[in-house]
């Protein structure tokens, strides 16, 4: 996964190893990009360095490559080495000696663990990134507004990367509070996984487009004692992009212009407006609106 080209990734680029890792049952052994060495925050003191490998374990990493770079016409020859190759270079060293570390002792013990994840799912759904790609700039939404706010996905990567759209601000909302949830398919759900697996959640940050099949399996996850938490007007559209009369969660979230709970059966329904959405930006200007809503 091509990452670490500004600071805090761990936070800024953390969609596709999480989507890989949740439909891979955390057995894929997932490499990162350390990428080139004038763009990378992580290689300008030591301690960045120091830290760098231990960042990749604790993203769900298991390795990370080494670009070639600043080579041919800059004093270094592969940059990892002196031009001679006799000697790492001393940042290269302070990154080499972590990783030796980590390949024995607790360190070894860490790299084989397992993740603790919380019993709360969230829906990723590929038609909804067909969608969202083609309400942009214009979209529909509940109250007739002609503008696609928050996008479901978007990031300069558009044909690999789903960072900086709306899971994205759902898993740093989540991480704010220290869940980490797991992603589930539309055909998850269907099946029943939710009960299967023991979800207790279901969150739902960009669920525009929707079947009649997932519609009725949300609904009754929730009538059983489930809880589903839900932003950006879920069901307004049928699963290949069709504008529908009314959502097929009405039901559920029966006004979509305000934060609001319901109980449905056994569980509960909120809708959490706007509070989802966004949540990134806010958070980096130490603003956690959305956060203590979702808690709540």
């Amino acid at each position: 996964i091509y990452n670490l080209q500004e600071h805090n990734d761990e936070l800024h680029v953390m969609v596709p190893q999480e989507l890989l890792q949740s439909f891979s049952g955390d057995q894929s052994i997932l490499y990162g990009a350390s990428a080139m060495l004038r763009w990378m925050h992580d290689h300008r003191t030591p301690r960045r360095q120091f830290r760098l490998p231990w960042k990749m374990l604790f993203m769900g990493f298991r390795g990370f490559d080494w670009e070639r770079c600043l080579t041919t016409n800059t004093l270094g020859g592969e940059s990892p080495f002196t031009p001679d190759f006799s000697e790492p270079m001393p940042f290269f060293k302070n990154i080499s000696d972590q990783v030796l570390y980590l390949q024995r002792g607790v360190g070894k013990l860490a790299n084989t663990a397992e993740p603790l994840r919380s019993p709360v799912a969230i829906l990723w759904s590929p038609w909804n990134d067909y969608i969202s790609r083609l309400s942009r700039p214009g979209g529909r939404d509940v109250d007739g507004q002609t503008s696609e706010k928050f996008p479901f996905s978007g990031s300069w990567l558009y044909n690999t990367s789903y960072d900086f759209g709306a899971h994205h601000d759902c898993l740093a909302l989540l991480k704010s509070l220290r869940i980490r949830g797991t992603f589930v398919a539309p055909e998850d759900v269907i099946n029943g996984d939710l009960e299967k697996r023991g979800f207790k959640a279901l969150m739902l940050p960009y669920s525009k487009g929707m079947s009649l099949e997932e519609a009725a399996a949300i609904r009754k996850f929730v009538k059983n004692g489930g809880l589903v938490i839900a932003d950006n007007t879920p069901g307004i559209y049928s699963r290949f992009g069709r504008g529908l009369e009314e959502s097929r969660l009405a039901d559920l979230f029966p006004d979509m212009g305000r934060t609001s709970v319901i109980s449905v059966g056994k569980g509960h329904a909120a809708y959490v407006h706007e509070q989802i959405c966004g949540y990134l930006k806010r958070m980096e200007a130490c603003d956690r609106k959305g956060s203590d809503e979702v808690a709540s």
